[in-house]
């Protein structure tokens, strides 16, 4: 599967579908779901641009449940209402899995082989210079709340931060890379995982899975 990042026409500045900048985006719908779970289908889009300065994400969720209880960076973010984004740059097969709550938590590790534990943790300064878009403000969503909830969250990854941890090519115009998106909410009361590429199991860390991302020239 093929997602081409396109790069934007100008400034972004606004996470919102609707927005100017998003409408030269294009929207892949995660449709990828799993036998574990619990409730109907969820619609879920994403969409990315780049620029010299950052890769933007935006995710659209509609939904019917949503929880946070993680607060600092680096915690387990995956229990509650959470959206990721795996990147994997041309190389030795390391990547980053960018792993968002819904209230613009974030974890972050430098993967080589989850599974066995090999990862780097990011210090926290470098978490800080990931910026974050959230409807919702920065504190516990709890009880659950349910019914039609309908969110955004959006994100700016300086390429920067992939140059540092990676060393890949700034000039990302022309380049094709590999990643996967996903949605996943594990202590919800319907916990669901939704997934572009779907894994061979219910674990999102399985890279020979990922898509292909191609940078618009």
């Amino acid at each position: 599967m093929i997602y081409t990042i396109r790069r934007a026409s100008g400034p972004v500045k606004t996470f919102a579908p609707d927005a100017p900048e998003w409408q030269h985006a294009n929207v892949q719908k995660l449709e990828a779901t799993y036998p574990e779970n619990q409730g109907g289908l969820l619609d879920v889009t994403v969409r990315l641009l780049y620029d010299d300065a950052c890769i933007y994400g935006l995710y659209h969720v509609e939904d019917d449940s949503v929880r946070a209880l993680r607060m600092k960076d680096q915690d387990s973010v995956c229990k509650d209402s959470c959206v990721e984004f795996f990147i994997q740059p041309p190389g030795d097969g390391q990547y980053f899995n960018f792993e968002f709550s819904c209230i613009g938590t974030l974890l972050l590790y430098k993967v080589r082989n989850c599974a066995a534990g090999d990862y780097d943790v990011l210090p926290l300064e470098d978490l800080k210079t990931v910026k974050r878009f959230s409807q919702f403000p920065h504190e516990p969503i709890n009880p659950e709340r349910q019914g039609n909830i309908p969110w955004n969250f959006g994100f700016a990854i300086p390429i920067a931060l992939l140059v540092k941890y990676f060393g890949c090519d700034p000039k990302l115009a022309g380049q094709k890379w590999r990643g996967n998106f996903y949605k996943c909410g594990d202590d919800l009361s319907k916990p669901r995982w939704i997934a572009w590429c779907k894994t061979g199991e219910l674990n999102f860390h399985m890279p020979e899975y990922f898509g292909e991302f191609r940078f618009e020239a």
